[in-house]
């Protein structure tokens, strides 16, 4: 993970070096917004409220509540009741 973090940082770097950071800060944005309206569009299709429960192996349980607000088009993501972070 930390090579695959330095090759990103050195790839970044070359572009900006190519480009201009301006250019490379515009494209970004409009990756994240378009992986933005990505997400929004899937939500159309989920369940208002769903509940999971994931046991571990390591014996943590991870709880899970998504509740979809159509009309903001908005997740919300709630890990209440979840095990505590363990050093595993």
């Amino acid at each position: 993970q930390i090579a695959a973090n330095e090759k990103g940082v050195a790839e970044l770097r070359k572009m900006v070096a190519h480009f201009g950071l301006g250019v490379v800060e515009a494209y970004m944005g409009h990756v994240q917004d378009n992986a933005a309206e990505s997400v929004r569009r899937v939500l159309e299709r989920l369940p208002d409220s769903s509940v999971y429960e994931y046991p571990t192996d390591t014996g943590q349980v991870i709880k899970v509540k998504i509740s979809v607000d159509r009309q903001k088009r908005e997740a919300t993501v709630d890990f209440t009741g979840t095990s505590p972070v363990m050093k595993n």
